[in-house]
């Protein structure tokens, strides 16, 4: 084996490690990770399957995750005239579809289905209860 000279040394392996350090520095650049998801328009998806719609809402996969007003009744139907079956107490909570009923002080006559905080029940909330932008917001299903 032929015998190099410490500068020869440094020259060969810069010479050898300049081209692959390259290489690898301009795949990482342009590279995609494996976690990044594609966007709605008018939307910011975060994470896998979690698209943000406002400020304080978003929707994974077909439910939608929002801040409401705690206390709020839910009712049996989609009209304050229904009974009452629950109550969301907490200010952030999860909608699992959407669905036209009576009109409302938010100006629509869409309604949220979710699960109640102090028994359980499922029922509907009005939406102006639910502080999204827009009523329903994409992503979420119909029920």
């Amino acid at each position: 084996m032929p015998a190099f000279s410490e500068p020869e040394i440094t020259l060969r392996v810069k010479s050898l490690l300049t081209p692959t350090l390259v290489g690898v520095m301009a795949a990482s650049l342009f590279a995609t990770p494996a976690s990044a998801t594609t966007s709605t328009p008018g939307s910011a998806e975060t994470e896998t399957g979690r698209v943000q719609v406002s400020a304080s809402c978003y929707t994974r996969n077909t439910d939608l995750y929002c801040d409401n007003r705690p206390g709020t009744p839910l009712r049996v139907n989609r009209s304050y005239e229904s009974p009452v079956r629950d109550y969301l107490d907490t200010s952030h909570s999860w909608f699992q579809c959407w669905g036209y009923g009576d009109w409302h002080a938010g100006g629509n006559n869409v309604w949220y289905w979710t699960q109640g905080d102090r028994y359980g029940a499922w029922g509907n909330i009005a939406a102006v209860d639910v502080y999204t932008s827009v009523d329903p917001p994409a992503g979420i299903n119909q029920c």
